[in-house]
């Protein structure tokens, strides 16, 4: 009887290393102790996973092939039975994500930039998807509504975090929106103000870099 051939190991490792990884978020956020997974954690050796999650970052976040991450210095330590069983780990609990090659991302920017364009329409008036399309997964990336409020700002020209968070508070005290903390709405203007800044400061720093190298901007 005729069945599917199994690939010995290096066939199996020369298929593994076509495989491409993204991040799906900042990096520096990354703590291997307390990755959530389900209702709880699990944890990774951190000699292991940061030189992983390190290597993916380079060169402004772009995936990376396994055969680039063995290339790194620091991951090439690692044997690569070794190293599918970090990237499986990682895909896993949603710290990186398979990649799209660059001739599917192409083909997928057109659709996604068109469904980005009204999520970000619709989020100007009321919370709906805490999601955009990356063309790079072919998927949803995690994007909250008042990313997507300081995103919509950046998009229409404005720069500054200052802008973002006039923007962000102007929508929100239109539509008798309040900053939540413990599922109770902030009352205090000035408390609100100093959220959307800090919140502000931390998408520029972390959540824009990353929209960036899914090339949702």
């Amino acid at each position: 009887a005729k069945g599917a051939r199994q690939l010995n190991i290096e066939e199996r490792n020369d298929r593994l290393r076509k495989f491409r990884f993204m991040l799906l978020q900042d990096p520096s956020n990354f703590d291997c102790s307390k990755i959530p997974a389900g209702t709880g954690t699990i944890s990774l050796k951190k000699e292991l996973a940061d030189p992983v999650i390190n290597a993916i970052a380079k060169d402004g976040l772009s995936p990376k092939s396994v055969a680039e991450l063995e290339a790194d210095k620091d991951v090439g330590k690692i044997p690569i039975g070794q190293l599918a069983e970090i990237l499986i780990a990682l895909t896993g609990t949603d710290i990186i994500a398979p990649a799209q090659s660059d001739s599917d991302i192409s083909a997928s920017m057109e659709q996604c930039n068109k469904l980005n364009a009204e999520l970000l329409r619709r989020a100007e008036f009321e919370p709906q998807s805490n999601v955009l399309a990356s063309p790079v997964l072919a998927a949803g990336l995690s994007c909250s509504r008042l990313q997507q409020l300081f995103l919509g700002a950046y998009k229409d020209g404005k720069k500054s975090q200052a802008e973002w968070v006039d923007h962000c508070w102007k929508k929100l005290q239109a539509q008798g929106h309040r900053i939540l903390r413990d599922g109770k709405p902030i009352e205090s203007d000035k408390e609100n103000l100093r959220i959307l800044t800090e919140e502000a400061k931390a998408f520029k720093k972390g959540r824009l870099p990353v929209l960036e190298a899914h090339k949702i901007i």
